[in-house]
């Protein structure tokens, strides 16, 4: 999903795609800082918050995979719904 930098309320609307997710489901954020200066520093403190607010809302097995090939670099945070139902 391309559009969490858009979001203005992004917790709340990170909760709200967890709560539809099935158990295993995924949620993907990807982001390249896009503002004047940005360079990779910015693209891992960005991810960081991503994956700060994945583990807030209950999402697990979160990983972050970069892409270096451009610059600034972009960032995808991937997490996974718990398996048991809520």
């Amino acid at each position: 999903m391309v559009v969490a930098m858009f979001w203005s309320n992004s917790r709340a609307t990170l909760t709200t795609l967890v709560k539809r997710l099935r158990p295993s489901g995924q949620v993907a954020l990807t982001v390249q800082p896009r503002m004047k200066g940005a360079n990779d520093e910015d693209t891992i403190r960005v991810g960081s918050l991503i994956c700060e607010a994945m583990r807030a809302v209950g999402l697990t097995d979160i990983r972050t995979e970069y892409l270096n090939d451009i610059s600034p670099s972009a960032v995808c945070v991937i997490g996974r719904k718990c398996e048991t139902p809520d």
